[in-house]
């Protein structure tokens, strides 16, 4: 299989042929070919693999590219605790469905997973070193030596899911998303093989819509993050407030660049608008330091109404973001059960997840301490001043975490990204019990689990997973 990643070379593509065949072409293409960093990721040797795409991470930092040096790699920063969750339950499902003899017997799934730090192009390079099957990546080749991952579980943003599924499309390879809401996802022309466990972001318009109407409130402002999420959710729903005969008294655009400039006037515009209520249409990265100045402003007057992407309380970690957003209203995702998973949750613990490539991260993210070995703060910024630091000891109990920081018993997008893994094993399942001459490809055939093609997975795949 092969995907379309363009890079430059200095070399003639007869002359790197004509080398080629003279016996020293791997040598001399070496100066030809694209340089990547080396990727970081968490594997597990399986049968039949499968890829995820998870924000562990929040933000990135981009090196300054001078041209005399080469480029050093992106920088991820801001652990979430409740995407750590998201990440973990891929992993738990997987690990349930080898325990099963009923799903997939006799057949072991093994994953490759990557944090995309919420960013498009970390969420591409994840896919490369998912699809090509080498750790220093290797763009446009398949390197696996078995099979190709079966499907991507991935990503969470839509704005990393849509360029993907541009991708993925071309092959028709299968993607499968837990938490991108974007409505022209839905559209199968563009996206011929993404799926989603995830409902549509059109749907809450229209019940944001209801909801002002239901409180005839007819004077709101509208915040969006300046995304195709975003821009489209504040022109559909303004549409909406305008036909039940509302008004809009701002409509601000949180931008990507100048950003905290733009904060500081959307703030001034807010305080002065008699407007009490405000729709958001962002996402957690731009709203949380956005809400973070509301607070400092103390801004407690105002009725929020947000969206699934941002209404839950453990993605806010301080207690003043939590005061100025109370009272508020928002949509969230239909919650489901996962079995057993919680006390995998409490089972965390760093000396017995030495693998996991997160854990003590998380850890000092979830303790507010710093392993000693480390000497930083975080993962990420320096430590304080000694006599202020507060030491990991490991004697530190999960179960003690305030549950709105880190929730073990109310499975939202977590449970989706649940569903998502098993729907693809389901799917496999199917393959694999097929029976010859009565099979959905020619003449009754079969599809070879072992060898198969991506868009025979996504013909029998389950009709549970969404496509609206």
């Amino acid at each position: 299989m092969y995907f379309i990643f363009i890079f430059v070379c200095h070399l003639s593509l007869l002359l790197v042929l004509s080398w080629y065949q003279g016996g020293v072409g791997e040598a001399l293409l070496e100066g030809c070919r694209l340089l990547t960093e080396d990727v970081i990721g968490y594997s597990l040797a399986g049968d039949i693999t499968l890829g995820g795409l998870f924000s562990v991470h929040m933000n990135v930092s981009y090196p300054v590219v001078n041209f005399r040096e080469r480029p050093q790699p992106i920088q991820c920063s801001r652990f979430h605790l409740r995407y750590y969750r998201f990440f973990l339950a891929m992993v738990y499902t997987i690990m349930e469905i080898n325990a099963s003899d009923d799903l997939l017997p006799n057949i072991t799934l093994g994953y490759k997973l990557y944090d995309s730090c919420y960013n498009e192009v970390r969420s591409l390079m994840g896919a490369q070193w998912i699809l090509s099957g080498k750790e220093k990546v290797v763009p446009n080749f398949d390197c696996n030596k078995d099979i190709m991952p079966l499907a991507i579980i991935g990503d969470l943003p839509s704005k990393a899911s849509i360029p993907l599924a541009r991708i993925m499309g071309l092959n028709r390879y299968p993607q499968v998303s837990y938490g991108s809401l974007h409505p022209s996802l839905s559209d199968k022309i563009q996206f011929p093989s993404f799926l989603r466990t995830i409902h549509n972001a059109n749907y809450e318009v229209f019940a944001l819509a209801q909801l002002l109407k239901y409180f005839n409130w007819t004077w709101v402002g509208i915040i969006s993050s300046d995304n195709d999420l975003g821009r489209s959710g504040a022109q559909l729903v303004s549409r909406e407030i305008e036909n039940n005969g509302g008004c809009i008294a701002f409509n601000e655009i949180l931008p990507i660049v100048n950003f905290m400039e733009s904060v500081f006037r959307i703030i001034d515009v807010i305080q002065k608008s008699r407007a009490k209520v405000i729709i958001v249409f962002c996402t957690v990265e731009s709203f949380i330091p956005f809400i973070e100045e509301a607070s400092l402003h103390n801004i407690t007057d105002k009725v929020w109404l947000g969206t699934a992407s941002w209404t839950i309380s453990s993605d806010f970690p301080r207690k003043d973001f939590l005061t100025t957003l109370n009272g508020s209203l928002g949509i969230a995702a239909q919650h489901g059960n996962i079995p057993g998973f919680r006390e995998f949750l409490y089972s965390l613990h760093p000396s017995v997840s030495l693998d996991n490539l997160f854990v003590k991260t998380f850890w000092e993210n979830a303790f507010r301490c710093v392993w000693p070995e480390n000497g930083t703060y975080n993962n990420s910024s320096p430590a304080p001043h000694r006599e202020d630091i507060v030491w990991c000891t490991g004697k530190e109990r999960v179960d003690s975490i305030d549950p709105n920081i880190f929730d073990v018993s109310n499975f939202r997008f977590t449970h989706k990204v649940y569903t998502a893994v098993l729907s693809v094993a389901h799917a496999l399942h199917q393959m694999n019990n097929c029976v010859p001459g009565k099979g959905p490809f020619k003449n009754g055939s079969c599809a070879d689990i072992y060898n198969h093609q991506p868009w025979q997975v996504q013909y029998i795949y389950p009709l549970t997973v969404t496509t609206a």
